[in-house]
């Protein structure tokens, strides 16, 4: 009787330890992929990487930077060459 307590109390551990594992892993990959779009100018949720994983990753990674971003960028740069540092 004791061993088939034993044996279901250690497949329930293994379960656990499986989901954790994964869970873990896909919060993290929410948060990378929400990071990765917010650093190229796009709002999106936590859920892309977190369901999608490394599609997500893959198409946010190769998305171009958000159009209002890029102009931000472009103005920063011919701001900083018509006000060059002085030394």
């Amino acid at each position: 009787m004791e061993s088939g307590i034993l044996n279901f109390l250690a497949g329930g551990a293994a379960i656990l330890l499986w989901l954790v594992i994964v869970l873990g892993g896909a919060i993290a990959m929410g948060f990378v992929v929400k990071n990765l779009a917010l650093k190229k100018g796009y709002q999106v949720s936590f859920a892309w990487g977190f369901f999608f994983g490394a599609l997500a990753l893959l198409y946010w990674g190769l998305a171009p930077s958000h159009p209002e971003l890029q102009a931000q960028i472009i103005a920063e740069g011919v701001r900083r060459a018509q006000n060059p540092p002085r030394p």
